[in-house]
């Protein structure tokens, strides 16, 4: 059911009371008696209905009428709308002159039926509005007028006059004595001058920030002609940050058949200036004892629209992130928005960017939501809740959710070097990313290479890692190349391959007349940067071996470390190392004398002018300058010391040798002779890039070494030990004979 204020009359049968009452009052004060005398009983009795009147809570008494369930039931489901309020009274003469009593509150609504008539319904309160009095509904009303035969009752009494015996109480005024039927004052509104007052709107629904208005229009009717007062009073009266309302004129003086209007408005701040909710407004026109009211109902709206993209990606892999697109609009609202997030069940890390947004009313602002897990993130399905929190506890929401996938990662070392007929291994890494489970592994290797593993399976925990180390076997008759090895991790349907490349290598030998020791790569092919080499020895003492042998000539021998390019040119190599040499003469042999010497081929050797004796424990070391960017790539350091002692040598100079491919590891001889030594341990030996060395050990059970035995003239002079674990051989003295 709709019900649609249209107008208030409260007093709209006062009019015709009074008038009945100028002609009524003479008949009913007695002659004989001499009761108080009253100058201006109209006067009187407008001014205590007016009194009473303005007490009546208009919006209580229709919301009242309309919850009663006689009224429920009268209507019997028919659209009817409010029409008017009017009262009725009773009033006496006593003592103290004229009163009126309020009989009762009558609260009118009316349907309109299609043949043009109308039915009103008329629900009787109380003047206090605490219980309904009676509902009474008149049918086939003519359309000429709304209200038919709504009456109000007028009832006199006056005091006892001195002559009256009390014993003879004033009674009721009779039909008779009025020349009337029973007193019944019809409503006249047809025919007493009177005005209406309507609004444009029956609600106005405003935004935040913005105006809106209606328009109040007083119209004469039946010939009225006077000035009309309005003014308005608010429900809730007083609120905080309530919009403001006013009224473009506050008087009006209508003319016969003539019309006014005056302007209601409405303005707002945005929000939180102006608070949100529902005001009602009682517009009230006043002229005389007519009285008119009419109401507008004013709604105030304001939010925060939060939109939230979907997210890319929606389904990611434990340790990946999505985004997702975050705008927020404004509706009658200023100030600023922070964005926060709960994610169910608690997992993965929300962030935005920005975290906090300034809007006005109808703008839009943005940030963008990254949604981030790790590897120890469990694997699920992820509700994110966004909310954009706004002034005045503004805190739209949305939601969105994500799928986290388990997975694990695979990857092994390679390339593995492997000398022939010998052994390595790779270690095979394993990542859990949001996995918790056992990882089983298999290897695929080619024909003749075995492999095995030390764990098999794998068991990894959420976000945690693992290792297996695969031995790889590669018996002598695998020849020299390049093999893989494809190897595969899988748990239930999560599988991954990857593989390792195994360079299977041929170690060589060969003879020289003035070197014994090691040549060492890093690779099978030898094109694989060395860019330092280093290792320990002990400085050998020399003698001469036979008379004469030396004589008139340096019998000398070297221990070094180098870099070489692998050309066997003269240009080829930078040496550091330690220098014994042995002279004779005539007269004998000197002293033996013993150096710290640098070579940067084809230069010649440079001596050191540190103090060395034999058996002192030595370090040579030679680091090429490639990677570093303040230093051309043709520079090498070349560093002796002297760890008995505690004395060095250092130098950088240019060597015009190719790339270094090599480290070598060795005894020579400069000369043609070649004094007598005990033997020497290379004790340690090193190769690689500096800072991250691999051991000669490493290369050596790898197959990338070359071994050269001194030989001159079909005799072996020095003859070269194999290379231990600890990376140490030997240099074996064997003969001194010359070229």
């Amino acid at each position: 059911m709709r019900l649609t204020r249209i107008a208030e009359r409260p007093l709209s049968v006062f009019l015709i009371l009074v008038i009945s009452l100028s002609f009524a009052l003479p008949r009913m004060i007695p002659a004989a008696s001499s009761p108080t005398i009253v100058a201006d009983p109209v006067s009187a009795v407008r001014d205590q209905i007016r009194s009473m009147a303005s007490s009546l809570d208009s919006s209580r008494a229709m919301s009242m009428a309309v919850a009663s369930a006689q009224f429920q039931s009268s209507i019997r489901a028919l659209n009817f709308t409010f029409n008017s309020i009017f009262n009725t009274w009773t009033y006496s003469f006593g003592p103290n002159g004229l009163a009126v009593v309020w009989k009762d509150v009558n609260v009118v609504y009316t349907h309109q039926f299609a043949n043009g008539t109308y039915e009103n319904i008329v629900v009787t309160e109380d003047p206090h509005l605490t219980q309904i009095l009676g509902v009474n509904a008149q049918r086939n009303v003519p359309g000429l007028g709304h209200i038919a035969a709504v009456t109000a009752v007028a009832t006199t009494t006056a005091s006892p006059s001195p002559s009256t015996s009390p014993a003879s109480p004033v009674q009721s005024a009779s039909p008779a004595a009025r020349g009337a039927s029973p007193a019944l004052i019809t409503q006249s509104a047809l025919t007493s001058p009177d005005f209406t007052l309507s609004s444009s709107a029956p609600s106005l629904t405003i935004v935040a920030g913005n105006s809106a208005s209606a328009l109040m229009t007083l119209a004469s009717v039946n010939g009225f002609v006077g000035s009309i007062a309005l003014e308005y009073s608010v429900t809730p009266a007083n609120a905080q940050n309530a919009p403001s309302f006013g009224l473009s004129v506050n008087s009006i003086t209508l003319l016969s058949s003539a019309s006014g209007t005056s302007n209601l408005s409405v303005v707002t701040t945005p929000f939180p200036y102006t608070n949100t909710g529902t005001y009602n407004l009682n517009v009230t026109a006043v002229s005389g004892t007519l009285v008119h009211s009419v109401f507008v109902t004013v709604n105030i709206q304001a939010s925060i629209q939060l939109t939230v993209g979907a997210p890319s990606p929606s389904s990611f892999i434990a340790g990946g992130s999505a985004t997702s697109s975050i705008s927020v609009t404004s509706v009658g609202v200023t100030g600023s928005v922070s964005f926060s997030a709960s994610v169910s069940p608690q997992g993965p890390a929300t962030n935005f960017s920005p975290g906090t947004v300034s809007i006005t009313p109808g703008g839009q602002a943005g940030s963008t939501l990254t949604i981030s897990t790790t590897s120890s993130t469990q694997a699920n399905t992820y509700a994110v809740t966004v909310y954009a929190n706004g002034p005045g506890g503004l805190n739209p929401s949305a939601q969105i959710s994500v799928v986290v996938q388990p997975d694990f990662q695979l990857s092994a070392a390679t390339p593995v070097y492997i000398g022939n007929g010998q052994s390595g291994s790779s270690a095979i890494n394993l990542q859990s990313y949001g996995f918790a489970g056992s990882v089983s592994l298999q290897a695929s290797s080619p024909s003749g290479i075995t492999t095995s593993f030390d764990t098999n399976p794998v068991s990894l925990s959420l976000g945690g890692s693992g290792v297996s180390h695969m031995t790889i076997n590669v018996p002598s008759s695998v020849s020299t190349g390049d093999y893989t090895i494809s190897l595969t991790g899988s748990s239930g349907s999560i599988s991954h391959t990857t593989s390792v490349d195994v360079n299977v290598c041929h170690s060589s030998s060969g003879n020289s007349i003035y070197v014994a020791g090691y040549l060492f790569s890093l690779n099978c092919a030898g094109n694989r940067l060395v860019l330092g080499g280093k290792s320990s020895w002990t400085v050998p003492s020399v003698n001469e071996p036979s008379s004469y042998h030396c004589y008139n000539q340096d019998c000398d021998v070297t221990v070094s470390s180098a870099l070489t390019d692998g050309s066997g040119s003269s240009s080829g190599a930078v040496f550091a190392g330690s220098f014994s040499d042995q002279h004779c003469g005539l007269a004998g042999c000197d002293s033996p004398s013993y150096h710290l010497f640098y070579d940067y081929l084809p230069n010649n050797s440079v001596l050191c002018s540190n103090s060395v004796n034999s058996g002192d424990s030595i370090t040579g070391e030679v680091t090429n300058n490639y990677f570093n960017p303040n230093l051309a790539g043709t520079q090498y350091f070349a560093t002796i010391t002297d760890v008995t002692k505690g004395t060095s040598c250092s130098v950088l100079q240019t060597s015009s040798m190719g790339s270094p491919y090599y480290a070598q590891f060795s005894a020579a001889r400069p000369n043609t002779r070649l004094p007598q030594f005990s033997t020497v341990t290379i004790t340690s030996c090193q190769l690689g890039f500096p800072g991250q060395y691999s051991s000669c050990a490493s290369a050596y059970s790898q197959g990338l070494y070359t071994v050269y035995t001194m030989v001159n003239s079909g005799t072996t002079n020095v003859a070269v030990g194999s290379v231990g674990s600890d990376s140490s051989f030997t240099l074996t003295w064997k003969s001194s004979n010359g070229a």
